[in-house]
């Protein structure tokens, strides 16, 4: 798996040839439906580390925390890595992976043009994984409220049902990244 951080610059890359501005909000949405997309399609999950069920729904603490800066403005920079002897920033590995590229860049087309709070309702699919993992925490210990992928390989298919609840004047398009890819 890359670098979630690289994947996240990735995306960014992807909206950026369709003239989309991404907000950090937005990005942490496409970054976990990539995510999902890659669990119900391959099996296994495109970035490592978990994502966490936050307010707004699945967040990869990572990237929230390279991209925070922006706050709810469009992102215009690319998140970088920190030289571990000098402490400079220095640029991260491009995504090699044909695989990954394709994910991203397929998530971008079906979901990027779609605003933030449709992605975050979206995430909040009932029954899906972000719902489940809060619901858990109500009754029992979550630990980090950590969304794990055998979590979301079980759940994901929650998030079909949030598409067909979207507001009618939202065009999705039908080939989304859930579960049945």
């Amino acid at each position: 798996m890359t670098d979630p951080r690289s994947v996240a610059n990735l995306i960014l890359d992807e909206a950026d040839l369709l003239g989309l501005a991404i907000t950090n909000l937005s990005l942490q949405k496409l970054l976990y439906f990539a995510h999902v997309r890659s669990l119900t399609r391959h099996g296994r999950g495109l970035v490592p580390g978990c994502f966490e069920a936050w307010q707004f729904g699945p967040v990869h603490p990572v990237v929230y925390r390279s991209f925070k800066s922006a706050e709810g403005n469009a992102i215009g920079f690319r998140a970088t890595a920190r030289d571990a002897l000098s402490g400079q920033a220095k640029p991260l590995p491009p995504v090699m992976d044909d695989e990954t590229r394709c994910i991203a860049a397929e998530t971008v087309v079906t979901l990027g043009r779609l605003p933030a709070g449709t992605l975050v309702s979206m995430s909040h699919a009932p029954g899906g994984p972000w719902d489940h993992i809060v619901n858990k925490s109500r009754s029992s210990v979550a630990l980090g409220m950590r969304i794990s992928d055998d979590v979301i390989k079980r759940l994901s298919r929650f998030h079909v049902a949030a598409i067909k609840e979207t507001p009618s004047d939202v065009e999705l398009p039908q080939d989304a990244p859930f579960a049945g890819d």
